[in-house]
């Protein structure tokens, strides 16, 4: 998935890459609301963005979120 870097300077993977759990949760969040997902643009993402939303998945208390966080090297901003 392409992001405008003109939107967003920090996209997912930067923030992924900067340990930045925090950032990286609201944007994908934000993008992942109904209002965005209306979009005509969205439709053409749904996949790239589908890809990046598995670690904000809240099945089984963020599992995928978990193991992310215990794999990372410091320092890193948490999701709270």
């Amino acid at each position: 998935m392409a992001i405008s870097p003109y939107f967003f300077p920090l996209s997912p993977q930067h923030l992924r890459k900067l340990n930045n759990f925090n950032s990286y949760l609201a944007i994908l969040s934000a993008l992942d609301s109904a209002p965005i997902r209306r979009l005509e643009w969205q439709k053409q993402t749904s996949e790239g963005l589908a890809e990046y939303c598995t670690l904000i998945d809240s099945s089984s208390s963020f599992r995928a979120y978990r193991a992310a966080l215990s794999e990372v090297e410091p320092p890193c901003i948490p999701y709270l």
